[in-house]
């Protein structure tokens, strides 16, 4: 294992060095920081290189920008004047080479969404803030294929209301809102995570509440706004979507977690695939050992046909993980990263995958092989074996209310600053992807 330190200042390119693929991309796994409190909550990726959205401090978060051998690209801090609180939200990239970041406010005395869009070069287009009577945060967000700017979360639909409910809101490409839809139940609903399915709709992944528990929620809307359909997914046990992923045979993996109540609360992980349509092939919960919690927080495709999530176990303390399964959801391996409390972002590249997470001492970033692994011999990433799966019932048709979402956009002002970023190796084999 080969421990290095490398210190990078960068100006504003954030995305101005995006390589194509590399052939002979080294894998990797290091830990990234300016000065080791940057929580990362979210990746992405342009050709082989990985891009954290991080909270930094209660007044800024950070985009930190490495290349496809783990080298600082840039590092950038995005802040709102007169706001105490600033958490990371989702990030995506857009087709002219920029981003499109999201952030929360507040509360003041709510909290709001902020989406902020960033040129190649890490200058601010645009930024809007959402308002609405209650909270309203995103969880997610993408561009469109028209161009268009789609988030997900949850609102509230007034100041008195304690629900909160699933919420989409889609803004022009210059920022401006289209229009806003919430999905209600008889309980919390809320929106997770989106993609792109055929034809520019969307199909976004969530839980929905009510008094038997809570389901895991699938709903495909067009870009109107208009509901295709939604369904259900789950049984007994209360189940929620975290995310969901397009495969390569054009049906969708939905990934969440399973809440199971024995003496103490424990969580397993919850996958399911289903085709544009809304209909399950399967669905199925993996076991984990007692008293224990297995939580999934992002899924990528792989490229034979199956699927990867990523995550965190605290069987025996809180590590971050990785698991893949094949196109049935059978499992095939599962790796346990020993410096990363976390994982909360997975990227798929043809070669691997990228990862993103943190620790007690800043992020965490690596780049993967196909089988998950950085190296045989790198002892900060063990194999662990996968655990048994149940399967669920099908799914059932959900019945939740569709109605405009009361949102609205206003201006703010956002600061950038540059951030010097730190690297330090754990483990790194040059040219191996």
């Amino acid at each position: 294992m080969r421990r290095t330190l490398r210190r990078c200042l960068l100006g504003l390119a954030l995305l101005a060095a995006v390589s194509p693929t590399a052939a002979l991309a080294s894998r990797w796994l290091e830990v990234v920081s300016e000065h080791g409190s940057e929580i990362a909550q979210a990746t992405t990726h342009r050709g082989d290189n990985l891009v954290l959205l991080a909270t930094v401090t209660l007044e800024e978060v950070g985009l930190l920008s490495l290349d496809a051998d783990g080298v600082p690209l840039s590092g950038i801090g995005l802040s709102v004047a007169g706001e105490a609180t600033h958490l990371a939200g989702a990030i995506a990239p857009t087709s002219d080479g920029g981003l499109v970041v999201t952030t929360i406010l507040g509360p003041n005395p709510v909290e709001d969404a902020v989406v902020i869009r960033l040129d190649a070069s890490g200058n601010v287009v645009w930024q809007t803030r959402l308002t609405a009577p209650g909270d309203n945060t995103l969880a997610s967000i993408l561009e469109a294929p028209d161009g268009d700017i789609v988030g997900v979360g949850a609102i509230q639909l007034g100041t008195s209301e304690l629900r909160s409910s699933a919420w989409m809101v889609r803004l022009t490409p210059s920022g401006a809102q289209r229009w806003s839809i919430a999905l209600s139940g008889p309980g919390d609903t809320v929106l997770d995570d989106v993609t792109v399915a055929d034809g520019g709709d969307v199909i976004a992944v969530g839980w929905a509440g009510s008094s038997k528990g809570l389901d895991a929620l699938a709903a495909r809307v067009d870009a109107q706004g208009r509901v295709v359909w939604q369904t259900a997914m789950g049984a007994k046990d209360d189940e929620s979507a975290e995310a969901v992923t397009r495969l390569a045979a054009g049906d969708y993996a939905l990934v969440g977690n399973t809440a199971v109540f024995t003496t103490v609360p424990n969580c397993r992980p919850f996958l399911a695939r289903f085709d544009g349509s809304g209909t399950v092939a399967w669905q199925k919960t993996v076991d984990a050992p007692a008293e224990t919690c297995v939580a999934v927080t992002d899924v990528a495709p792989s490229s034979t046909g199956g699927f990867a999530w990523a995550g965190f176990d605290t069987s025996p303390f809180e590590q971050g993980t990785i698991q893949a399964v094949d196109e049935t959801g059978a499992p095939l391996w599962k790796r346990t990263f020993l410096d990363a409390q976390r994982l909360n972002g997975l990227e798929a590249l043809p070669t691997g995958y990228l990862v993103g997470g943190y620790f007690g001492g800043g992020s965490v970033a690596a780049a993967l092989g196909a089988d998950g692994l950085v190296d045989a011999s790198c002892p900060n990433v063990v194999s662990t074996v996968p655990m048994a799966q149940a399967f669920r019932p099908k799914a059932q048709r959900a019945h939740l209310t569709v109605s405009p979402g009361p949102s609205t956009a206003a201006g703010i002002a956002v600061t950038v600053r540059p951030m010097a970023l730190n690297t330090f190796d754990l483990c790194r084999v040059a040219g191996a992807r």
